[in-house]
């Protein structure tokens, strides 16, 4: 089982992830690794890897974080941009090191825009992710206790529901406002 603050670690890099898969279009500019020259994007994120992830950390397993995204039904025009920024995200954190010196590889899944399927979708890679993005608010309200059962570190970009506000406990942790509060601000509006 992993320690508290692996996971605490990998939750952190999830948030990371999160927050570059909700940046929206993809940049005019590759990501480069941070010791590249401006300009230079030669070094792939897998050769950058490579050369900054200890040697030690290169025989161990790689942390699997995984993300649900709509690839198809309603948000399929979102994933694009979803999976360039998650992938830019995973090329920075191996090109700085990895997590806890581990790589770090992406485990994509269709959620197909629903609760149903973000639970299916979820099924299908649980036993291989240590961490989980890319839920929304109907798919972590479905994965609710599933999710605290496999004490999965989860991080919802787009979890605004106000279920959220009371119950998630310790594996959920929401990149955006609650519903709650944004209704407060429209009413000030």
């Amino acid at each position: 089982m992993m320690t508290q603050r692996r996971r605490f670690v990998i939750a952190v890099a999830i948030l990371a992830l999160s927050a570059f898969s909700c940046a929206g279009d993809s940049p005019a500019e590759p990501v480069v690794a941070p010791d590249t020259p401006p300009g230079d994007a030669s070094q792939a994120p897998e050769e950058a890897q490579e050369e900054t992830v200890p040697e030690s950390a290169r025989d161990e397993d790689p942390v699997k974080l995984g993300l649900l995204v709509g690839l198809s039904g309603d948000f399929a025009e979102w994933a694009p941009p979803s999976l360039d920024g998650a992938e830019a995200a995973i090329g920075v954190i191996n090109a700085s090191g990895g997590i806890l010196g581990r790589a770090v590889e992406l485990v994509v899944q269709d959620h197909r825009s629903t609760a149903e399927g973000a639970v299916t979708g979820y099924d299908r890679i649980r036993e291989e992710i240590d961490a989980l993005g890319g839920v929304g608010s109907d798919g972590a309200v479905a994965l609710l206790n599933t999710l605290a059962e496999d004490e999965m570190p989860t991080m919802c970009p787009a979890c605004g529901t106000t279920v959220l506000d009371t119950a998630g406990g310790n594996f959920i942790w929401r990149i955006t406002a609650s519903d709650t509060t944004y209704g407060i601000m429209s009413a000030q509006l």
